[in-house]
């Protein structure tokens, strides 16, 4: 189980607008929600939290771990790593690691890509994330996507023996198909996803007996329509009609994701990733070991 901790705020009106405005208050409000749930379900999660969160907001980072959930890397800006060069994610991974890691007085093993951005092109940035120290990564998505994704790559862990040292691989959670992995790990999956779909999918993956990586954003689980500043906008009429449809989609299924979010977290035996490659390194469980 994790949660990628983002201000969605912030993250949007630099994308529409090209200027990053402070932190906001939401990503402390959405966050608190999340961790209310996951106390309401004895649940322990990774949160995977940007840089930018944990500067502008370190206390909400040590709420976090205080509740007893790991503290995982999301990078520091949210950038694709497929926009920078390996020797910007190289600072990204050490930057991030060594900011999280001071701000919540724990040790730092995990990392994830902004918008799971290692893909074929990019796989060398896998040798960095073993070389900055961290045990394990989960940005692979074993799916055929546009923006994302590596649809060859194993769909279970994965202990990953590269020149700069081993590494624990977690991909997001898919279903096999004739047709190819079917994503289900979380997000926009699975509040647009039938809900019979999904819960036949996680049945199918405990008889198989395997491990799933889900997925959440704080934001995804407010009911409200999520907004803009008016400043943060578009100018032109265009830019702001695509906006107002994007921000129109995103609403698209929220109403129902807490639901359906609880009844995977109670079907499931569901821990935190460093748990799990704990657990993996003690039994050889789903031990798959192979070269990038």
């Amino acid at each position: 189980m994790s949660i990628d901790i983002e201000d969605w705020h912030q993250l949007v009106a630099r994308r529409f607008s090209g200027r990053l405005p402070e932190c906001s208050v939401n990503v402390e409000t959405q966050t608190d929600q999340i961790l209310e749930i996951l106390d309401t379900c004895a649940i322990r999660a990774t949160f995977f939290v940007l840089g930018l969160v944990a500067r502008a907001k370190p206390e909400l980072v040590r709420r976090i771990s205080a509740r007893g959930h790991e503290i995982a890397s999301h990078g520091m800006i949210h950038v694709p790593l497929t926009q920078l060069d390996r020797a910007r994610v190289r600072a990204e991974l050490r930057d991030s690691k060594a900011l999280l890691a001071d701000v919540s007085g724990t040790n730092v093993v995990g990392f994830r890509a902004p918008e799971f951005s290692i893909v074929a092109s990019n796989r060398w940035a896998l040798d960095e994330i073993a070389a900055a120290g961290y045990r394990y990564d989960s940005s692979i998505y074993p799916i055929a996507h546009r923006r994302y994704g590596i649809r060859s790559f194993s769909r279970r862990p994965s202990r990953l023996q590269l020149a700069s040292g081993p590494l624990w691989e977690l991909p997001l959670g898919t279903v096999p198909t004739p047709f190819g992995n079917l994503p289900i790990a979380g997000g926009g999956y699975y509040r647009m996803l039938p809900t019979v779909v999904l819960e036949c999918a996680m049945r199918l993956l405990a008889g198989r007996r395997e491990h799933t990586m889900l997925y959440f954003h704080p934001y995804e689980f407010s009911t409200s329509r999520l907004s803009l500043e008016h400043d943060a906008l578009p100018t032109s009429p265009d830019g702001r009609l695509m906006a107002e449809v994007w921000l129109a989609l995103q609403a698209i299924g929220r109403h129902h994701l807490r639901n359906r979010a609880e009844r995977a977290f109670r079907a499931s035996r569901t821990i935190r990733s460093v748990d799990l490659v704990d657990e993996l390194e003690s039994t050889g469980l789903n031990h798959v070991s192979r070269a990038a």
